[in-house]
C-alpha cells in the first residue's frame, strides 16, 4: 500500500492494520523492511533504486544494433547500483522483490525500439537469474515491464516474467479532474489496461502495481484542486472504487497480484510531488479500508468499507446529495437497474413489516446506484437504498 520516499511521523502505525500480501515499496532509506518484517513478515516488500539517468534505459533504442554481452553489462552496472555489503548485511533478507528501471515502454515506440528493448529485458532477467538471485539468503523476485499507465507492453513481457519466475509491473493511475472519476471507458485503457493487456496476451502472470492512485496528471496528485481538492474521504473512497474494479479481474481473482503502491509518502514541501503526501492519519485510515477491501483470491466486498470515525463516508454524502436534490416523483423512476433490484428489496422489507414507499428516481452515484425511500406512517427514518452489480442490496438511514 505504501510507496515510501522517505518515512513520516507514525508511518508504521498503519502496517499492524494491512492485511498479508500488502506492499510497502521503497525508494531509498531501505532499512525500513527490516521494520515491515518485524511488524508482519507476510508484508510485500518492493526496492526500487532511483539512480538519476539510469530509472530508464540507457541503451540504443534507436540503432537497430544490439550486443547481448553489452546488454548484460548494462544489466550489471544496474544491480551494482545498490547490490553492495548494505544491501545484503542489512536489506536483502527482509527484501521481496526488485523493481529494474521504470516505466521504459512507451506506445510510440517504433519496431525496433521495441525489440531492443525485450532483448534488454531478456538480458536482465538472465543476469538477475543466474547471478544475483542464487546468491540471496532468500527469493527476492524482479519486477519487469513498469509500464506507466495507458501504455501496453509486448506479449513477450509476459511470457519472460512467467517462464523466469518473475513479475509484470504495472502503474494503474486513475484519473480524477475536480473531483469527478474518469468514465468507464477510459479507465479501461489506463488504470485497467493491465486486465486488457493479459486478456490480449492470452498469459496470466504475476502481477505488482507499483504505483497507483488518484492523479489528474503525472505530477497532480489528490492534494491538488485538479484533482481530489485535499479531501481525505474521496481519496479513500477513490481507493476503494478503484479495489473494487481490480476485485473483478481474473489476475486478483487468481490470486496473481502481489500488492499494490499508493504513490503516497513524499516530503510535503516537494513542489512537484507534494500533492501526493500522505501521513497520519490518513495512512491509518488508508489501511483499515484495504484490509476490508484487499483479498486477492477472495470475493470483492459485499458493502463499501464505513470510514473509520463517526462521520457519513464521501460516498453517503453523495447519495443524500443526489437523492434529496430529486423531486419526489413517486413510484417508478429511470429504471436503471433491468431487474428493478432496489424496488424488489423494498417489497421485501415492506412485508417484514415496516412500510416503505419509493420517493425519488433511481440515480447512478459513483458507479453505484441508488434510491430513496420513505415510511406511510411517517415513523421510520427515510433510507437510501444502494445497488451494484453483483453484489447484494443495502442501505444507509437518514440522521
Amino acid at each position: 500500500m505504501l510507496h515510501m520516499q522517505r518515512t513520516v511521523p507514525n508511518w508504521d502505525d498503519c502496517l499492524h492494520l494491512l492485511p498479508n500480501g500488502s506492499m510497502v515499496k521503497a525508494t531509498g532509506g531501505y532499512e525500513m523492511f527490516s521494520t515491515v518484517k518485524a511488524i508482519n513478515p507476510k508484508l510485500f516488500t518492493t526496492h526500487r533504486m532511483v539512480r538519476g539517468p539510469w530509472q530508464t534505459y540507457q541503451g540504443s533504442l534507436e540503432s537497430g544494433w544490439f550486443d547481448w554481452e553489452e546488454a548484460k553489462r548494462l544489466a550489471r552496472l544496474w544491480f551494482n547500483g545498490f547490490v553492495d555489503g548494505t544491501f545484503r548485511e542489512k536489506i536483502e533478507q527482509h527484501c521481496d522483490s526488485v523493481s529494474w528501471h521504470n516505466e521504459i515502454w512507451a506506445d510510440s515506440q517504433n519496431p525496433v525500439e521495441k525489440a531492443e528493448l525485450i532483448a534488454a529485458t531478456e538480458a536482465a532477467v538472465h543476469v538477475w537469474n543466474t547471478e544475483y538471485r542464487p546468491t540471496f539468503s532468500h527469493d527476492i523476485k524482479l519486477i519487469i515491464g513498469e509500464a506507466a499507465p495507458g501504455n501496453g507492453m509486448p506479449r513477450r513481457v509476459a511470457e519472460l516474467a512467467i517462464d523466469s519466475g518473475n513479475i509484470v509491473g504495472y502503474h494503474p493511475y486513475e484519473w480524477w479532474t475536480r473531483k469527478e472519476r474518469s468514465d468507464a471507458g477510459w479507465r479501461m485503457h489506463t488504470s485497467m489496461r493491465f486486465d486488457l493487456m493479459e486478456r490480449e496476451w492470452g498469459l496470466g502472470p504475476e502481477w505488482a502495481f507499483t504505483e497507483c492512485g488518484p492523479l489528474e496528471s503525472a505530477v497532480t496528485g489528490w492534494r491538488a484542486p485538479e484533482c481530489l481538492g485535499g479531501d481525505s474521504d474521496l481519496y479513500i473512497e477513490a481507493v476503494r472504487l478503484w479495489l473494487v474494479d481490480v476485485a473483478k479481474t481474473a489476475a486478483y481473482k487468481q490470486d496473481r497480484i502481489r500488492g499494490f503502491a499508493l504513490f503516497t509518502t513524499f516530503t510535503a514541501n516537494d513542489g512537484k510531488w507534494g500533492s501526493f503526501h500522505t501521513e497520519q492519519p490518513e495512512l491509518n485510515r488508508l489501511a483499515k479500508m484495504v484490509a476490508n477491501n484487499w483479498n486477492p483470491g477472495g470475493e470483492a466486498p459485499t458493502n463499501p468499507d464505513p470510514l473509520p470515525d463517526p462521520h457519513p463516508t464521501v460516498f453517503e454524502k453523495m447519495a443524500w446529495e443526489a437523492t434529496v436534490s430529486k423531486q419526489v416523483t413517486g413510484q417508478g423512476g429511470l429504471r436503471l437497474n433491468p431487474s428493478a433490484g432496489i424496488q424488489q428489496q423494498i417489497n421485501r422489507d415492506n412485508l417484514a413489516g415496516i412500510n416503505l414507499q419509493v420517493v425519488t428516481d433511481e440515480v447512478l452515484v459513483a458507479g453505484r446506484i441508488v434510491q430513496a425511500a420513505e415510511s406511510l406512517t411517517g415513523q421510520a427514518p427515510r433510507r437510501v437504498y444502494v445497488w451494484e452489480e453483483g453484489k447484494k442490496i443495502y442501505y444507509f438511514e437518514e440522521g
